[in-house]
């Protein structure tokens, strides 16, 4: 007899579907810049902001020679001098939304694969909740994702290659799959005009992204009023340097103005490449420059090579002193590290140490006495690389993150699930719930930060 399903059997409905091994995740889930963030942790959030002083200079026109025996006055006097930060604390939120019906139903049953739906939920918005906080490390304070250099439409999607001059944000790997993201002129106002085959545009989801440096592209599926997959028609005259941020992102800075305080432009945290910046910028009301800017090498475009951290390292060291910090770590894209696991064959201050019986396996620079393990991310953008120190002193944070934990905004009767509000006064069949969470970055001595800066791998 032929038959299309075991359903046509007269008993064959009654048979129960079982699911291999639960829910398979096919997208990247990992987060180890979130464990170092944690470590970063210092004090609770209290108010709105918190304030900080950086000391810019010792006085030194206060120290003056002078001829013994002659009679003279003393030197004028000069006072050290200091600065005062602020960070105002950034607010990161997430829903968790599951259908009425279905969360009635996990609450009811006893199987573990009707569990395991709301339970697979809250685990994917915590774990996205920190790859945010990841992603952001990386950044400026903009929440800008990557800069737009050209257009392809293929298929009726569009394939954007991003713009990757060394003043740019972000880069192919800050898109996550499925992400909602809207372009914009890099002042902040509309992007270039979009037609789509149905409607009229709204956003973008992306599809698929290519982070490699030599490809540097995302693919986007265009999003209609209305909320339908459309395909593109034109892309009228996209203009390079426009910028990509998520549909959601309040604030959209004017990228050109230079009077930004990164601190405060928008709601996104401020990131490694503002609060280890030399180029003058305004962060959290501390001009970066002098006594007071991060440690910056410049590349000048070169490949990059083991000259880079000797010379990065040199510069951090003349400018905070020695024994002060020791500097355990430098954090770049996958790579950049691959391409200094290459360059060891050229040069023995590069370490590998191996751990056989622990399955432990690094691989170190050594400069002085500071042994500097490499990591690679797949959120920091492949011309950048940051070199981070720890005080000497035990419980010493130089980098600090000062927030919360990610925690359930509860409704006054103590429920976590409440009706997501409708329209005309009625409720959807959905049931939500909501985790907050708040904090900043802020770095107590831009100078003993290093970041590497304008190169390329090849």
């Amino acid at each position: 007899m032929a038959y299309s399903g075991i359903s046509q059997l007269a008993l064959g409905n009654y048979l129960t579907i079982s699911f291999i091994e639960g829910v398979h995740k096919n997208i990247s889930v990992s987060y180890p810049e979130w464990e170092m963030v944690d470590r970063m942790r210092v004090g609770s959030v209290d108010g709105r902001e918190a304030r900080y002083l950086l000391q810019k200079s010792l006085g030194p026109s206060a120290i003056q020679y002078r001829n013994p025996g002659v009679r003279s006055e003393f030197p004028a006097g000069q006072e050290s001098s200091i600065q005062e930060g602020t960070i105002q604390y950034k607010e990161l939120d997430a829903t968790i939304e599951l259908e009425y019906n279905l969360y009635r139903r996990i609450l009811e049953s006893k199987s573990k694969y009707d569990a395991s739906a709301l339970a697979m939920e809250v685990d994917s918005k915590i774990t996205s909740l920190k790859r945010q906080i990841c992603l952001d490390f990386y950044g400026d304070g903009t929440g800008c994702l990557g800069r737009l250099l050209s257009v392809t439409l293929s298929g009726g999607k569009a394939v954007v290659k991003l713009r990757q001059l060394d003043t740019d944000q972000g880069f192919a790997g800050l898109f996550q799959f499925d992400e909602l993201v809207k372009h914009t002129a890099a002042a902040g106002g509309a992007g270039s005009a979009v037609t789509v085959s149905a409607g009229t545009f709204s956003y973008w989801k992306v599809l698929a992204r290519d982070p490699r440096s030599a490809t540097n592209t995302v693919t986007l599926q265009a999003y209609n009023t209305d909320g339908a997959a459309v395909t593109v028609s034109t892309w009228t005259s996209p203009v390079a340097g426009e910028a990509f941020y998520k549909t959601g992102q309040p604030t959209i800075p004017d990228l050109t103005n230079t009077a930004n305080d990164y601190g405060t432009v928008t709601e996104v945290i401020t990131g490694l490449d503002s609060l280890v910046s030399a180029d003058g910028r305004l962060v959290n009301g501390i001009t970066m420059s002098g006594a007071v800017q991060g440690t910056v090498y410049d590349n000048g475009t070169a490949v990059i090579d083991v000259s880079a951290i000797e010379q990065a390292m040199n510069q951090v060291k003349n400018a905070v002193g020695e024994g002060r910090y020791r500097w355990p770590m430098a954090l770049c894209n996958r790579e950049t590290r691959s391409a200094f696991i290459d360059s060891r064959e050229t040069d023995r201050r590069f370490i590998s140490v191996t751990d056989d019986k622990r399955g432990v396996a690094k691989f170190s620079y050594i400069h002085q006495d500071d042994s500097i393990e490499i990591k690679g991310s797949e959120f920091c953008n492949f011309s950048r690389m940051y070199i981070l120190p720890e005080g000497k002193n035990e419980g010493q944070k130089v980098l600090q993150f000062r927030g919360t934990d990610f925690k359930p905004a509860r409704a006054e009767n103590g429920d976590v699930f409440m009706f997501a509000p409708g329209t005309a006064g009625y409720h959807k069949r959905l049931m939500v719930s909501y985790m907050n969470g708040m904090g900043q970055l802020v770095n107590l001595h831009p100078a003993g930060c290093v970041k590497i800066s304008n190169f390329t791998l090849a």
